[in-house]
């Protein structure tokens, strides 16, 4: 079932009023756990088993983003599955994979963009980062990418 890209509430930190947990549709969850994600990258570079851990860490949040594994941390909806979120990252991002690996490799294009922009030895450059965060934020909650707004 594919669903349609759609404007989430950035207010919004929950699904439903019944469930405590933090929704996987609110823009400031997802923010949350994309500047986590990009933060552990960083800290990772240079360490010998930086793309054992990379892999790790974007196999666990496909995993997350697209329902695959359990979690009691996060609220899901039906987005938050293959057919609809992975589906949506493949053909919006212009990604050739499998819609149950969509996120994955999402994550991995993201990782290999920021460090294209990234200079390690130097102190990185929040206004250049910022874009590529929200972008993936942004294409996890289903909106289509900034140029073709």
């Amino acid at each position: 079932m594919t669903h349609e890209p759609r404007e989430p509430d950035p207010q919004d930190s929950r699904q439903s009023g019944t469930d405590p947990r933090p929704a996987l549709t609110s823009a400031n969850v997802v923010d949350g756990i994309v500047r986590r994600f990009t933060n552990e990258i960083f800290a990772l570079l240079g360490r010998d088993d930086f793309m054992a851990q990379l892999d790790f860490r974007c196999r666990a949040l496909n995993n997350l983003f697209l329902g695959i594994t359990p979690t009691d941390k996060y609220e899901r909806s039906e987005w938050n599955s293959p057919s609809c979120l992975g589906e949506f990252l493949l053909k919006s991002r212009h990604i050739s994979g499998e819609t149950h690996h969509a996120a994955r490799d999402f994550l991995m294009v993201f990782v290999a963009e920021l460090l294209d922009v990234a200079d390690p030895d130097n102190e990185f450059d929040g206004a250049v980062l910022e874009p590529l965060i929200v972008g993936v934020r942004d294409a996890l909650l289903g909106l289509p990418p900034a140029s073709s707004m």
